[in-house]
């Protein structure tokens, strides 16, 4: 979440996390926190556990937009087939 140019952007928007309670989520988190004054806007691809969006939350003080995306972070792109048979007498 650092930015190493001379004139760097403000990070507003994360986009495509899915909160999956491993470690990882605790590093982000960490990270969340010292950026999380300038984001305003979190769009998640998933989530296990609604504890996980309550740290969520709690790092980012000035959250105006939360996608919470599929719980169990679900492939949005899975086939689904569907039998539907009508019996024709």
């Amino acid at each position: 979440m650092g930015c190493l140019a001379d004139n760097p952007r403000p990070l507003e928007t994360i986009k495509g996390v899915k909160l999956s309670g491993l470690e990882w989520d605790r590093t982000f988190f960490q990270n969340l926190k010292k950026a999380g004054d300038r984001i305003s806007r979190v769009e998640l691809s998933g989530w296990n556990e609604l504890e996980d969006i309550r740290r969520l939350a709690e790092c980012v003080q000035k959250l105006t937009w939360l996608d919470m995306g599929k719980r169990g972070g679900g492939n949005t792109h899975k086939t689904t087939f569907v039998n539907n048979v009508v019996r024709l007498v």
